[in-house]
């Protein structure tokens, strides 16, 4: 949630686009801030702050990507799934072989 004062010019303008184009004003504030966000973060973070940043999103998209895939899979109609007494004794299986 985001609370903003515009300057009143502003916000006339906003409000006369939100109003002829159907949108709302929240629509066109958030394109705004999406479309020059990463401009914004140039401008005020220091490089390392900004990479940092910029390696956060590309982690977050690889994550939930990740966490489709297993959605994906498991909805699939030939899931197999194990109990959990079948994992432990996967894992203790990898945990052996490791320090074989």
């Amino acid at each position: 949630m985001l609370a903003l004062r515009l300057p009143e010019n502003i916000e006339v303008r906003l409000s006369a686009l939100a109003k002829i184009t159907g949108r709302s004003k929240s629509f066109y504030a958030r394109e705004a801030i999406l479309q020059h966000l990463e401009a914004l973060e140039s401008h005020y973070l220091p490089p390392l702050e900004s990479k940092l940043v910029q390696d956060k999103i590309e982690y977050e998209r690889w994550f939930r990507a990740q966490v489709q895939e297993g959605i994906d899979q498991a909805d699939s109609s030939d899931a197999e799934f194990l109990s959990i007494e079948q994992v432990d004794a996967e894992i203790e299986k990898i945990i052996h072989d490791i320090k074989s």
